[in-house]
C-alpha cells in the first residue's frame, strides 16, 4: 500500500506551481472535514504576481476554534518550492521600506496565524531558525506587537506529505 502514500522526497519534488496547487486542495479538503464553509479559502493560483505576502488562506467564523492542519480561525500560508534559508525568511515578509508586508501585517494584526508552506525537509532546530528570522521582521517593522506571541508556524516537506496522506485525492495529486 506504499503506492498509495507520499513522503518528504515525493512533496520536495514539487514546483512552485504544484506546491501552490496543492496548499488549494489541502484547504479545501480540511475546510470540508471540518464544516468550514469553502467560500472561506483564498489560494490564488497565479503566482508570478505580488502577493503582499500571501499564496493562501482560510479564515472562517463559528464554534470551531482551530483544526488538525490549521491553528487559528485566520490563517495565512506562504508557499516557498526554492530553498529559503533563516537569511531570506526575515525579507520574505519585509517590503523594501521594511514595513511588514500588507497580508502579513493583516494575519498578525488579527491575531492570526502565518504559516511558511516549504517544499524543503527541515528538522526542529532549522523550523526555528527561520521562525526566528520572521520574528525578528515583525520586531523591526513598525508594528507594534510582542513577536513572541505570534503563531508562525512551518510545514516542511514531511508535514506537508502527513497532511496530504489523509485524502487519497491529495496523494495521487501528488
Amino acid at each position: 500500500m506504499e503506492f498509495l502514500r507520499v513522503d518528504n522526497t515525493d512533496i520536495e519534488k514539487l514546483s512552485d506551481r504544484q506546491l501552490t496547487e496543492l496548499l488549494s486542495m489541502l484547504l479545501y479538503f480540511e475546510a470540508e472535514k471540518w464544516g468550514i464553509s469553502a467560500n472561506s479559502v483564498g489560494v490564488a493560483l497565479n503566482i508570478t504576481v505580488p502577493d503582499g505576502g500571501e499564496d493562501g488562506r482560510i479564515k472562517w467564523a463559528g464554534e470551531i476554534d482551530k483544526t488538525n492542519w490549521l491553528p487559528k480561525r485566520f490563517t495565512l500560508f506562504q508557499c516557498k518550492a526554492t530553498d529559503m534559508p533563516p537569511s531570506k525568511c526575515k525579507d520574505e515578509i519585509l517590503t523594501s521600506t521594511r514595513e511588514l508586508k500588507p497580508m502579513v501585517k493583516e494575519v498578525i494584526e488579527e491575531e492570526g496565524a502565518y504559516i511558511l508552506f516549504h517544499n524543503q525537509t527541515l528538522n526542529e532546530q532549522q523550523q526555528q531558525m527561520r521562525i526566528d528570522q520572521f520574528r525578528k521582521a515583525i520586531d523591526e517593522s513598525t508594528l507594534q506587537v510582542d513577536s513572541v506571541s505570534v503563531c508562525i508556524h512551518i510545514y516542511d516537506a514531511g508535514k506537508i506529505a502527513a497532511w496530504a496522506n489523509e485524502s487519497i485525492s491529495a496523494v495521487v495529486a501528488v
